[in-house]
């Protein structure tokens, strides 16, 4: 078992081959990966590749660079994303 613990495939750089780089690696026995969410938008990006693949699982949270941009309900908002739970 191989288990990636911090990524970002939900990187711009990605968005040519995430579908195809993902399944490869999954076949290539990557069992785990920790998706990092860094922003809001980015946190929210992570949650939704985590419904896509199960075998992604979202980490969220505004990384320190970001907390210029959080608006009031964005904590709330964080705390509603970590309630997410695969099936």
């Amino acid at each position: 078992m191989y288990f990636e613990s911090h990524a970002h495939y939900n990187d711009k750089r990605y968005n040519i081959d995430r579908n195809e780089l993902l399944n490869r690696l999954n076949e290539e026995c990557i069992d785990c990966i920790i998706n990092v969410g860094a922003s809001m938008g980015s946190s929210l990006d992570s949650v939704r590749l985590s419904q896509q693949y199960d075998f992604i699982y979202a980490a969220v949270g505004v990384h320190p660079h970001d907390v210029k941009d959080v608006r009031p309900g964005d904590i709330e908002e964080l705390k509603r994303l970590t309630k997410f739970e695969k099936t």
